[in-house]
């Protein structure tokens, strides 16, 4: 599957990281290069008000809007590109040894037709989540969050550039509220792919 991980010109170091890494777990990847929120002087003037009344607090700052802009840019390169499934990932994502195994039982078990595939995932708690059958790790979720390793099928770029319009959160939260209900979006649980430094609930 056509692989393509999210960096910034301006990290080289994690780069050069993230590349000793995938070569170590025999993963071919090619680079998009996205925005530095900092750099490119990116800003939001939208706050949670916006769309939660009574909250201020400003969640989407310089960074987030970079990370935002970024993902979007990527999504939209890949409409371009002619394969129909896309495994996506950002700099910081943690391959196991038995990744391969275990991704292409997913691959398999995955619904035909299936919009979006978390191999990692930070959490699926707060809503509804099942097996799609007895003793499956692949899971039917309406929650999810996290972008560091996900499967996209190109048809459901679109309605995803659609609804991401709004720069009002995290845009994994944004891709799970303003998009999922949209999409059929399934999670491998335990998840595969792990971020670098990060520990999270499934």
């Amino acid at each position: 599957m056509r692989t393509i991980c999210l960096t910034l010109p301006e990290t080289p170091e994690r780069t050069e990281r993230a590349k000793a890494h995938f070569k170590e777990r025999g993963i071919e990847v090619e680079w998009y290069w996205g925005f530095h929120g900092g750099l490119c002087g990116l800003t939001n003037r939208h706050t949670l008000k916006h769309f939660m009344p009574g909250d201020d607090h400003p969640w989407v700052d310089d960074k987030a809007v970079g990370i935002w802009m970024s993902m979007i840019g990527l999504l939209s390169a890949c409409l371009l590109l002619p394969e129909e499934y896309f495994l996506l990932l950002e700099v910081d994502a943690e391959f196991p040894e038995n990744w391969r195994e275990r991704f292409e039982l997913a691959m398999y078990q995955v619904p035909k037709g299936f919009d979006l595939l978390y191999i990692g995932n930070g959490s699926t708690l707060g809503g509804h989540r099942e097996p799609i059958a007895p003793g499956s790790t692949v899971y039917k979720v309406e929650k999810c969050t996290c972008t560091h390793a996900y499967v996209v099928a190109k048809k459901s770029i679109p309605t995803i550039l659609l609804h991401l319009r709004h720069f009002w959160t995290a845009v994994d939260l944004a891709l799970q509220n303003d998009c999922f209900h949209y999409l059929k979006v399934f999670a491998v649980l335990p998840r595969i792919v792990e971020q670098h430094g990060w520990t999270m609930p499934e």
